[in-house]
C-alpha cells in the first residue's frame, strides 16, 4: 500500500512498483494482516480537498450562526426596551 500527495492510497500488488512520488505506507504481508491495516488505518476516505472544504462550511455556518444569534439578541434587547417604555 502506498500514498502519494493529498494522501490518497493505492493498492499495489507485491509484484508491481508503487508509483513515482508514492511512499509505501506497509510493506507486502499477508492478505489479513493488509487487512488489519486498512481497517485501522484508513477510516476517512475523503480527499484531503473534501476534508477542508468540509471543515471551512462548518466553521462558516457557525460564525453564521453565532453573528445570527448576537443579531436576534440584540433585536430582542431592542423590543424588550420598546416594551418597557411603552408601559
Amino acid at each position: 500500500m502506498s500514498f502519494g500527495t493529498g494522501q490518497a492510497y493505492s493498492l499495489w500488488p507485491a509484484f508491481a512498483e508503487a508509483s513515482e512520488g508514492c511512499i509505501v505506507a506497509h510493506k507486502e504481508d499477508t492478505r489479513k494482516a493488509c487487512l488489519d491495516f486498512i481497517e485501522e488505518n484508513l477510516t476517512d476516505m475523503r480527499p484531503d480537498g473534501l476534508i477542508e472544504q468540509m471543515r471551512q462550511d462548518e466553521e462558516e455556518a457557525r460564525q453564521n450562526e453565532n453573528g445570527q444569534t448576537a443579531e436576534v439578541a440584540a433585536k430582542n434587547d431592542g423590543n424588550d426596551r420598546d416594551y418597557e417604555r411603552s408601559r
